[in-house]
């Protein structure tokens, strides 16, 4: 069985561009792996506003499976690891523990 990669990103960050995560993402699917993505705002409700610039290579799909990979953008988040983020990587590992 193939681990699951979970990739969360600022979308502002100005030191690693949201098409990093991207790229990665390609290079998942590539391997034949689905990856689910999803923009979320900084409370972790779901981003409702137009996904621009370097943001807009994200294709949300919504979630999946925890023991998926998934692809979480916070889209005006700069360079920085919030609550939320927390919060996921706890649900994550949890998941993937049981």
């Amino acid at each position: 069985m193939a681990t699951p990669l979970l990739i969360l990103h600022a979308g502002n960050d100005p030191l690693i561009p949201p098409t990093q995560a991207c790229r990665l993402r390609d290079v998942r699917e590539k391997m034949g792996r689905r990856v689910y993505q999803v923009a979320l705002t900084r409370e972790g409700e779901p981003w409702t506003l137009p996904l621009t610039k370097d943001r807009a290579c994200l294709r949300p799909t919504g979630f999946g499976p925890l023991g998926e990979d998934h692809l979480i953008l916070f889209p005006d988040l700069h360079h920085a690891v919030i609550p939320t983020m927390e919060a996921l990587v706890e649900r994550f590992v949890l998941a993937w523990l049981r």
